[in-house]
């Protein structure tokens, strides 16, 4: 029978190693420019989970910094804090309007939205099921803090995130840019 003392010397050596690693592996996160992010729910229907499996599409990001921010267009697909939520929940949605901007919102209780310095618009590319901008308000830039850039799963929608698909009866619930100072 082995002593015990090597045994608990070698569970201590183990698990400090292990703490280490998981604590570099932590703080290198924060380093790493890209990321996958999961797309949950229906709200960017049809770009994302076009189809109602319960396999949500996983999306490469990339992680942005306060000068990427400045560099985000009308029609990209960000990641945010949620602003009903910002413990910790985030949103996936595309930027309609940036600072500058006058939309024009069909759902929100302010029919024209000037978007101030260091804010942006938000939606999902289904009106009926997203909760965003038309909900919650202008969103502060500074809660954006990925660009959505490429779908990576499932392995039959691989590639470039496509276009804003909005036709129908759903074209009129989107909000619109009635000015742009931009």
């Amino acid at each position: 029978m082995a002593p015990v003392k090597p045994i608990l010397k070698g569970l201590l050596s183990f698990g400090g190693s292990f703490i280490a690693v998981y604590a570099g592996l932590t703080v290198a996160a924060d380093f790493v420019p890209f990321y996958i992010d999961t797309v949950q729910g229906g709200s960017m229907k049809p770009t994302f989970n076009p189809d109602n499996s319960k396999t949500w599409d996983r999306v490469l990001a990339k992680r942005l910094s306060t000068s990427n921010r400045l560099a985000l267009r009308r029609g990209d697909i960000v990641d945010a804090v949620n602003p009903r939520k910002p413990e910790g929940d985030k949103v996936v949605k595309r930027i309609i309007a940036l600072p500058g901007d006058t939309v024009l919102t069909p759902r929100y209780h302010d029919d024209v939205v000037k978007i101030l310095p260091g804010h942006c618009w938000l939606e999902g590319d289904h009106p009926e099921t997203s909760a965003d901008s038309n909900y919650y308000g202008p969103v502060p830039l500074d809660s954006v803090y990925g660009k959505v850039l490429f779908v990576v799963w499932p392995p039959t929608r691989f590639g470039n995130v496509p276009e804003r698909q909005v036709t129908g009866p759903n074209a009129n619930k989107m909000s619109s840019i009635l000015h742009s100072d931009r």
